[in-house]
């Protein structure tokens, strides 16, 4: 007979109130034991994005590349649409990580043989820049020139709720101890209200530790499943094991090759690149010398610059100080470039915000002794080297590469060239390595 009325209810409330005691003493103590080691960052599931695209080619090869240019989309789409001008052909930028015409600009004026790496990040803010510093160089594997293009918009975005907010935050995260995520938080989560999911991670085992078991799970699937098809081809013949694995292995590539394949056309506006969660290759084919339609993005920029947000600022600020203080310690030299704005993008900015902005760079650059090199000038660049109100097409892109180029005399060059004679290794016309 089923119980209903007030002791029914009494004894659902009690018997939750047990699992829920339970749980609490379960997830107290694998919080305590931590039974599960820290998992290689590389073994840890993600999702594929620009951050794990740009990481995964700039730690390939056995040295890091001698330059990186650092900027949001103001850098990243110049540089390689005049890539695509320069070369002549359609290029992915997924795949495209190095700008071939910088590296050429800078052998032609200096020189010297700089392979020069483009870690530009849609919405790139300051503290985007620091967490990929932080996480990827060391004494061992740096850079010899960090080349930043900056803007106002890096330091005071009303549309980033805090530093953890980003995609680049989150995936530079896993590069990180406990520790130094617990460091940041003054800085990364200043409210207790952007900090939800970092305490329901940290204090709820089993959720913080759900892509490593997801893993572990994996690979306790695949033992299984190698052990039994092992033990089925000791009952087979050796002919017939060997042409049912050989047919296993066909089928298995031919769903990777199916799964690496969107099935779409790719889009040739280099906005594309900046929309979506996930980022494909095929997904953006920029094409050489092309025309794009004047955009009006000042709704977009509106909102980003609703407010002076003063605290934000502030915050950035000491993200860029702990920034230059590392790539100082490790003796890479910095030019800091102030990206070129459209008169009308200038007209939304909070009053007194970007004289703020430019009384920064000036004293770090004089204090950190790194470079600076003013573009917003309003005479090196025109109209029709810009798509929209900030972002540049492959003819601006000439011409900020062509300025960074000529410009490089306001950093030590004679620092960056005691190891930079060295052949550049060659490339197709992708960018890739060909080695």
């Amino acid at each position: 007979m089923q119980m209903t009325g007030p002791n029914s209810r009494t004894a659902k409330g009690s018997v939750f109130l047990l699992a829920l005691g339970l749980f609490a003493v379960v997830n107290a103590g694998l919080v305590a034991l931590q039974p599960l080691r820290p998992m290689p960052v590389e073994r840890i599931p993600t999702k594929p994005t620009w951050e794990s695209h740009r990481t995964r080619d700039f730690m390939a090869g056995a040295q890091a590349p001698d330059a990186v240019l650092f900027g949001s989309s103001l850098m990243m789409i110049p540089t390689a649409c005049r890539d695509a001008d320069y070369l002549n052909v359609t290029i992915d930028p997924v795949v495209h990580p190095y700008s071939q015409y910088m590296q050429a600009k800078i052998a032609e004026k200096t020189g010297m043989q700089l392979k020069c790496f483009n870690f530009a990040l849609p919405g790139g803010m300051i503290s985007d820049h620091y967490m990929i510093v932080s996480s990827l160089f060391s004494n061992e594997r740096k850079p010899k020139l960090a080349i930043f293009g900056l803007s106002l918009r890096d330091f005071i975005d009303s549309g980033v709720e805090c530093a953890a907010a980003t995609p680049a935050y989150h995936y530079f995260s896993r590069f990180k101890s406990e520790g130094e995520i617990d460091s940041l938080l003054p800085l990364s989560m200043p409210s207790i209200f952007n900090r939800g999911q970092y305490l329901a991670d940290k204090y709820i085992y089993l959720l913080g530790k759900r892509l490593q078991i997801q893993v572990m799970a994996g690979d306790a699937i695949s033992a299984a499943v190698t052990d039994l098809l092992d033990s089925s081809r000791c009952k087979n013949s050796g002919s017939d094991g060997a042409v049912a694995t050989s047919n296993a292995s066909s089928s298995a590539n031919s769903k990777d090759s199916a799964s690496n394949s969107s099935g779409t056309k790719p889009d040739s506006n280099p906005d594309a690149a900046l929309s979506g969660t996930e980022v494909a290759e095929g997904m953006v084919a920029l094409q050489p010398n092309a025309f794009y339609p004047w955009q009006d993005n000042s709704r977009e920029y509106k909102k980003r610059f609703k407010g002076a947000n003063d605290s934000m600022f502030k915050i950035q600020t000491e993200y860029f100080k702990r920034m230059l203080s590392q790539l100082k310690t490790e003796g890479v030299e910095v030019l800091f470039v102030n990206m070129p704005l459209t008169p009308a993008n200038m007209a939304l900015m909070p009053h007194g915000s970007y004289d703020k902005y430019m009384a920064l760079l000036k004293q770090t650059a004089a204090e950190q002794g790194c470079g600076l090199l003013d573009l917003n000038d309003g005479k090196t660049f025109v109209a029709s080297n810009f798509k929209d109100p900030v972002h540049m097409n492959g003819s601006g892109g000439k011409i900020l590469i062509d300025q960074i180029a000529e410009n490089l005399n306001k950093v030590n060059l004679s620092k960056i060239n005691l190891s930079a004679k060295r052949q550049v290794a060659a490339r197709d016309k992708a960018g890739r390595l060909s080695e």
